[in-house]
């Protein structure tokens, strides 16, 4: 598999634990990491690294890493391909230039193959990834209007990042249950908890009750 060719490779740097890919529709797609990660915890790190890769790309599209040090790991996150992340677990020791051109080596050689199966899980074809209904299904019926109503209040309120936290709540509210205008009110909510600032929470939740008025 192109994906665990690339991180075989990468390990050969000095200083790399490991590492894994992550999309933001299916999540944890495969991972060679030290045993005491667990799969619900890369999730964890994958969904908020790939926010932060993300809109640093956004918004400086020549800056191609973003390191995160802790006491004893070097989380190093690329974005490959708009929602096709890889992170890497590195000793705090681990030469960061050094590794960021290996990365470009390695991921140059195999581009093509991770462009076409970002492709595939962002259409959800079955071979890649079992996904019941994507969010555009749900956007292009009748929910259409209401939906992206939501969204351009959530705009008003976090600006750049928030196409990226809209897309990632309403993935997780289609997979949570039928949908229906009747469970809006649960997506307004679980977009509140996705906002670190109580205030906005607060103002997204009046905008919406002013939309169903």
């Amino acid at each position: 598999m192109v994906m665990h060719g690339v991180i075989n490779e990468l390990k050969m740097v000095s200083g790399v634990f490991g590492g894994f890919f992550f999309h933001r529709k299916s999540g944890l797609l495969l991972s060679d990491v030290p045993p005491m990660f667990k799969e619900p915890r890369l999730n964890e790190i994958g969904r908020q690294l790939g926010r932060i890769a993300a809109a640093r790309h956004l918004n400086f599209p020549d800056i191609l890493d973003i390191n995160l040090y802790f006491d004893e790991i070097v989380l190093v996150a690329r974005v490959v391909q708009e929602k096709l992340n890889l992170i890497l677990v590195c000793e705090p020791s681990v030469n960061t230039a050094m590794l960021s051109m290996a990365m470009r080596i390695a991921l140059d050689g195999q581009m093509g193959e991770l462009e076409s199966l970002a492709d595939r899980l962002e259409k959800g074809d079955a071979a890649a990834v079992d996904v019941p209904l994507s969010p555009e299904e749900a956007i292009k019926g009748p929910l259409r209007l209401p939906l992206e109503s939501i969204e351009q209040l959530l705009a008003g309120l976090m600006g750049p990042m928030a196409e990226l936290i809209f897309e990632e709540t309403l993935e997780k509210w289609v997979a949570a249950g039928k949908v229906g205008l009747q469970r809006l009110p649960q997506l307004v909510e679980m977009l509140g908890e996705e906002m670190a600032d109580e205030a906005k929470a607060s103002a997204l939740k009046k905008g919406f009750d002013g939309l169903s008025a």
